[in-house]
């Protein structure tokens, strides 16, 4: 009876489970690199947003009433002035803005 394989295939098949196995390893490391990739990246991210967070108002910011206040209070006290008893700090109300008129009648007109 002859042998139901030709004796290359045995072999080619061989190569094409090492091939497979390898490539399915290649594929694993690389997805538990890009994980570890995307975790330390996501805990430098919160690192940095912490670290804004604490650090107040970016540079070039206006400072608020509350600010102003205070920068007030500690150059008096440095200069030795007396400090007046003042309520705290509230924006001035905005006036509303009825005037404005988005409709499609003043927007768009015909060609």
């Amino acid at each position: 009876m002859p042998d139901p394989q030709p004796p290359y295939l045995g072999d080619a098949l061989s190569r094409f489970r090492a091939a497979a196995d390898a490539a399915v390893e290649r594929g694993r490391r690389a997805a538990d690199d890009a994980r570890a990739a995307g975790t330390a990246f996501q805990r430098e991210s919160e690192a940095l947003a912490a670290k804004l967070r604490d650090a107040g108002p970016p540079p070039g910011a206006a400072p608020t009433p509350a600010d102003l206040q205070a920068a007030a209070r500690d150059h008096r006290t440095a200069l030795g002035l007396p400090i007046p008893d003042l309520e705290p700090a509230t924006p001035a109300p905005q006036p509303p803005r009825e005037d404005e008129d988005f409709s499609q009648h003043r927007i768009l007109r015909p060609l």
